[in-house]
């Protein structure tokens, strides 16, 4: 099945709200209609400050050159912060092969920005999680490409460094030319690996690429993941660890191999509008639609706690046994196999608040298993996509007690439900 064909199947699955007005590209400024660096800052800005409830830009860092390299971050700004959320990273425009990312992810964010105005799928799912996009991480080869296009002089020399081959995994510099002098050795690479380690929250990772002939590779990382990741991306006809493991040095398996996180490359069909490897302008709207299909897929799948109704015993005077269970209901588990074996992540945790907690037992298939208690905390495994556990905690607390339970996760996000010890 084509990915056109396929995305267009999840779209009907999932349905977002009714059609509204298509969101056009931005208004032309550089050589056939496509942003410069400095229109792209123009017009995220107005978006920012249009839709501050739905859109915060900021600044991931700046380029060689000191161009800024600027960070959207799309959700419903209120209550939590979006770095208490699970999340999902796009990242557009690594250099001269991907140019058209650019237009891409701006058309994507004006497009999930309109239909988050409208109460549905869209607007639910930002208020429960967040979506970084990075939409020209390379704005020097930009602005130097639509300078040469607009001159009509294209041989400008390529800079040295391919920032796709500049990451702290696979590193390779006699497989690939352009790797650079040492891992991260370019601000642009550098301060996207920052921002990766400093967001824990971010489960995939996600890039715009044009589609590739190239056979996957057979990899050697824990099966779980690599289940977890063909049944994720079932259908879509999107490359993941097998893309990452082809490409030494490269962000995508720097964020697996290194920070576990799940990844995606999700493949583009145009034809050339032009000498550079961008699409007409006019197809614009239509490769965006796909993209934000694909986003919004993995937003979907990302791993998110929730409890059920508490059922409260009382098993002598000021001790209760309280009966919960929590469920991951995403498709993703609240951690890789590899972000296991990397100890990245503390396990998730439950807390209880306003009783003390003697003990606690998990739950499985009617056999009871005894949690790892420290003061109000009792320590979980982590979930699978779709997986529930029961817990029981024993509690010493007066009669008529309020006490709330509250579970987190670094990249499920937290939960929290109340109940009454009597």
């Amino acid at each position: 099945m084509s990915a056109l064909f396929a995305l267009m199947a999840l779209w009907a699955q999932d349905p977002l709200p009714a059609p509204v007005p298509e969101v056009a590209p931005a208004a032309p400024s550089g050589p056939e209609g496509y942003c410069t660096p400095r229109r792209l800052a123009l017009v995220l800005e107005e978006l920012a400050t249009k839709h501050p409830d739905l859109v915060r830009v900021e600044s991931l860092g700046r380029s060689a050159s000191g161009l800024e390299i600027p960070l959207v971050t799309l959700a419903l700004l209120e209550g939590d912060s979006p770095r208490s959320r699970p999340a999902v990273l796009l990242v557009a425009a690594f250099g001269s092969e991907d140019l058209f990312g650019t237009e891409l992810a701006l058309a994507l964010v004006r497009q999930c920005v309109a239909e988050a105005h409208h109460e549905g799928p869209v607007r639910q799912l930002l208020g429960r999680v967040a979506v970084y996009v990075v939409p020209a991480l390379h704005p020097d080869v930009r602005s130097q490409a639509l300078a040469g296009l607009e001159s009509g002089m294209l041989a400008s020399a390529p800079r040295r460094v391919e920032l796709d081959s500049n990451f702290p995994a696979g590193w390779d510099p006699l497989a690939e030319a352009g790797a650079g002098p040492y891992p991260l050795s370019e601000p642009e690479s550098r301060a996207l690996a920052e921002f990766l380690v400093a967001n824990p929250n971010v489960s995939a990772c996600l890039r715009l690429v044009p589609p590739s002939l190239e056979r996957p590779l057979a990899v050697s990382w824990p099966a779980a993941d690599v289940r977890a990741q063909s049944e994720w991306f079932e259908g879509l006809g999107a490359g993941g660890l097998e893309l990452a493991a082809r490409s030494p040095g490269s962000f995508l398996r720097f964020a697996y191999e290194e920070r576990g996180a799940f990844v995606l490359a999700l493949p583009c069909s145009f034809e050339r509008g032009g000498p550079l490897a961008l699409p007409r302008i006019g197809d614009i709207p239509r490769l965006s639609r796909e993209a934000l299909a694909g986003v919004l897929h993995a937003a979907r799948a990302l791993p998110t706690l929730s409890f059920c109704a508490p059922t409260v015993g009382a098993l002598g005077p000021a001790q209760w046994s309280l009966d919960i269970a929590v469920t991951n209901s995403g498709a993703l588990p609240t951690a890789s196999a590899r972000a296991r074996e990397l100890e990245l992540l503390t396990m998730p945790e439950l807390v209880v608040h306003g009783a003390r907690v003697v003990a606690a037992a998990s739950i499985v298939e009617g056999e009871s298993k005894s949690m790892p208690v420290r003061g109000s905390k009792v320590t979980l495994a982590e979930l699978g996509g779709g997986e529930r556990v029961g817990v029981r905690l024993f509690l010493s607390a007066a009669s008529a007690t309020d006490v709330r339970i509250e579970v987190r996760s670094a990249r499920a996000g937290s939960a929290s439900v109340a109940a009454r010890l009597e």
